[in-house]
């Protein structure tokens, strides 16, 4: 094998496991991606179950006032 060619052959080795470096950080930033997604996806729907909490609290019976003599178990 010539010089060239084996040089050649370093640098096709070096690009090969480059190449799988780079596939394996594509898959972790897809993994990080789906869990941003979701985390997303839950903060999104905060606002509405924070209005639904809000809207059933208000349909609920008014618990009896006490008139400010409790003091717990005596």
């Amino acid at each position: 094998m010539t010089k060239s060619a084996g040089t050649l052959e370093q640098l096709a080795s070096r690009l090969r496991d480059q190449a799988v470096e780079m596939a394996t950080l594509r898959a972790a930033i897809d993994v990080q991606f789906k869990r941003i997604a979701a985390m997303q996806a839950e903060l999104d729907v905060l606002p509405h179950v924070r209005r639904r909490r809000q809207t059933l609290l208000g349909l609920l019976p008014k618990p009896a006032s006490h008139n400010g003599n409790h003091r717990g178990h005596e």
